[in-house]
């Protein structure tokens, strides 16, 4: 999930952020809220390099990446589903 600065990116900005998601075979899904937009990566988001280019942009607050994939997450976490 990526949290701009600002309360949304700019058109500009966003057509970045997707130039860059869509090198490592990720989309964009923007979550409009009523005060603030947030950004969900589609796809696997655990590329190093790909956190890392987002989160050196000026415009973005942080980056937050889900570690496992959800199918994975029972046996890492030890619950049974």
């Amino acid at each position: 999930m990526i949290i701009p600065k600002n309360l949304k990116l700019t058109d500009g900005q966003l057509a970045e952020v997707k130039r860059i998601v869509e090198e490592f075979g990720c989309k964009i899904q923007v979550i409009k809220g009523a005060v603030q937009s947030i950004y969900a990566m589609l796809g696997d988001e655990r590329h190093e390099q790909l956190i890392n280019r987002i989160e050196e942009l000026d415009y973005i607050e942080c980056l937050d990446t889900i570690q496992f994939p959800h199918r994975l997450l029972d046996i890492q976490s030890g619950k049974k589903s």
